[in-house]
């Protein structure tokens, strides 16, 4: 496990970071969804 750094926009143009724990980007990338949910418009996983 391993801190990622999720960059997001969401469809009203808000933009934010999401620290996430997680396995891998695609895993951090599926919280930023759980988050958002319909509102996410972009995501993009790095590690910390």
């Amino acid at each position: 496990m391993k801190l990622y750094r999720a960059t997001y926009t969401l469809r009203s143009g808000a933009r934010g970071v999401l620290h996430v724990i997680a396995a891998c980007s695609c895993d951090a990338i599926v919280a930023a969804i759980d988050a958002f949910g319909d509102a996410l418009r972009t995501c993009s996983a790095r590690p910390h």
